[in-house]
């Protein structure tokens, strides 16, 4: 028998989805948060002209056209009755390794965490660029000590998110990631560039004297932002503050080295995950792809290709360790992440997660194994057992709806499979581990690359 191709497990468009492709379907579609929230400043349209004019000025990019400003009002959208069975399987695939809790509306948090995240678009088309009202937030904790920086922070940040677009295409780049922790690497690697941009030009300052105090100034961009998040699920909240903070940290890294000039290459070769924006020496002096997983048995073996793939990446795993162990061992320990995938396959109304992650050495891997049973043990009704008939590095468990789970180390790999029945348990998680390619990732994804063909339109953020 002919082994298939990578062209033909590739499952049919319908069944991709992403918590990102989720957000962009929602984005559409949901409604908006009802806000009083103003800007610190009406800026008219010369004023705002001026302030562009002169942001890019200081920051080296020429405007390539005028940028005109726009409100947007966070009218309510229509909603398409469609999406929430979708979205309903990204979000079991989510609670089903403990990334949200049980009592969580995904719908809902996903439109909040939007209404705070994207702040600002651009149009290429007509050159203008749309703020939302909770941009004010951005200025506010330096209405005290910068009254110019807090009341001209909203707008500057819209005025650089339209030069990166003008320049680089950000935007544009950004929004056809489907992959949560690259989205959220490119996302850090803009917003850090804009925050440390208008802290420079607030204080007139050249990368060579560009001190501690003022990389602190630039995370505090997102404090106001932060506590809006506060009933947000952890791992979007902890996304908002990601690009703000250490965003600004990676971007220092380069203007430190050469300049904005420096911060301009950054674009041409991006960071591929959170975890060179963690720990820029990863990125600036010994480079490490991410990895990535392509389980051609397990795909064979499925009916239908996956109804969610995802990878969380080393700072939304942080995240979901410190769950359940100190915030500082849970960082030690996916600071040695690799790479991850994480796969969803509906089966009528359950749905099998298989999750794969790589780790820099095996006792790496069962060192996170170990840190994840703590996670996935305070969900309701799963426990594993230390008994197993599973090789000696794996543990089994049962749910009271008698579906199986199985969490599983195979050298510096670890495996979660969960939603089996339980006597399949056994032959799926084998069947998991065959054929399983494992190798440095590039700038595109394979699956990347051919959701990206099937239609952009399904993948996009934008509700422009």
């Amino acid at each position: 028998m002919n082994e298939p191709s990578r062209h033909d497990l590739l499952p049919p468009s319908k069944v991709f989805l992403t918590w990102t492709a989720g957000l962009c379907l929602l984005a559409a579609l949901a409604s908006c948060i009802a806000t009083e929230t103003r800007l610190p400043t009406e800026a008219s349209p010369t004023a705002f002209a001026a302030l562009a004019q002169d942001i890019a000025g200081f920051r080296g990019l020429a405007l390539r056209r005028d940028i005109t400003l726009g409100r947007s009002a966070g009218a309510a959208e229509q909603v398409n009755s469609d999406i929430p069975f979708e979205l309903q399987q990204v979000e079991r695939a989510y609670k089903s390794i403990g990334l949200l809790s049980g009592n969580i509306d995904f719908g809902k948090a996903l439109n909040d965490y939007r209404q705070l995240a994207q702040l600002a678009t651009y149009d290429t088309s007509s050159g203008r660029v749309t703020i939302t009202p909770n941009a004010a937030k951005l200025g506010a904790p330096f209405e005290a000590t910068d009254v110019i920086l807090a009341r001209e922070a909203p707008l500057g940040f819209a005025a650089i998110a339209a030069l990166q677009e003008q320049h680089f295409n950000w935007q544009t780049k950004t929004d056809a990631i489907f992959l949560a922790d690259r989205r959220l690497a490119f996302r850090a690697l803009a917003t850090g560039d804009a925050a440390l941009t208008l802290v420079a030009r607030a204080n007139r300052k050249s990368a060579e004297n560009f001190a501690a105090s003022d990389l602190a100034a630039a995370g505090r961009f997102s404090d106001e932002i932060e506590k809006a998040a506060a009933r947000l699920p952890p791992f979007l909240r902890q996304q908002l503050t990601l690009p703000y903070r250490e965003g600004s940290q990676f971007a220092l890294w380069a203007l430190k080295a050469k300049g904005w000039p420096g911060v301009d290459a950054l674009y041409a070769n991006p960071p591929l995950s959170t975890a060179e924006i963690l720990h820029p020496e990863k990125y600036y002096l010994k480079r490490q792809a991410p990895r990535q997983f392509f389980p051609a048995a397990l795909l064979r073996a499925m009916k239908d290709g996956p109804a969610v793939e995802q990878s969380l990446g080393e700072y939304l795993i942080r995240g979901l360790l410190a769950s359940a162990t100190p915030l500082m061992r849970a960082s030690e320990t996916a600071a040695h992440w690799r790479g991850d995938q994480l796969f969803a396959f509906a089966e009528g109304d359950n749905l099998i997660t298989v999750w794969f992650s790589a780790w820099d050495s095996p006792a790496d891997a069962t060192t996170f194994q170990a840190a994840l049973r703590a996670v996935l043990e305070k969900l309701p009704r799963l426990r594993f057992d230390d008994k197993t008939e599973l090789p000696t590095s794996a543990l089994s468990g049962r749910t009271r709806d008698n579906r199986g789970a199985a969490l599983q180390s195979n050298g510096a790999t670890v495996m979660f499979i969960s939603g089996v029945p339980a006597d399949r348990l056994s032959g799926l998680a084998e069947t998991a581990w065959q054929d399983l390619e494992i190798e440095a990732d590039g700038t595109t994804l394979r699956f990347d690359s051919a959701r990206r063909q099937i239609g952009r339109a399904q993948l996009s953020l934008s509700s422009r």
